[in-house]
């Protein structure tokens, strides 16, 4: 497929299993457009998914589907598990209270 740029009118071409990729990838998460960077001035040139769909259909490319997610099942709880354990931090806290502090100016 030939891609013109819409700034500085460089021609640049899509690979067919390019194309196939993109529709596929486009279609799974629902975009409308693909996006070619001029290889000349870097510009971002916007394809369109309708494009590209009528290009695949005139090669005759398979686009590939997404695999459908299967749905997953739950992880399986650990055989023992160990009662949990409170923390000490609270316990330690309580114990290293701060000292008491030292009045600064002495009283005359």
């Amino acid at each position: 497929m030939q891609v013109r740029c819409y700034q500085c009118r460089t021609t640049m071409s899509i690979r067919p299993d390019e194309i196939a990729f993109v529709v596929g990838a486009l279609e799974e998460v629902g975009g409308k457009h693909y996006d070619v960077r001029c290889i000349r001035c870097r510009r971002m040139n916007r394809v369109s998914l309708e494009q590209l769909k009528q290009e695949a259909t005139r090669l005759g490319l398979t686009i590939p589907k997404p695999e459908p997610k299967a749905a997953e099942a739950p992880e399986p709880a650990p055989a023992a598990e160990e009662p949990a354990k409170p923390e000490k931090k609270a316990e330690e806290v309580a114990k290293k209270k701060a000292p008491a502090k030292s009045p600064t100016k002495a009283k005359a």
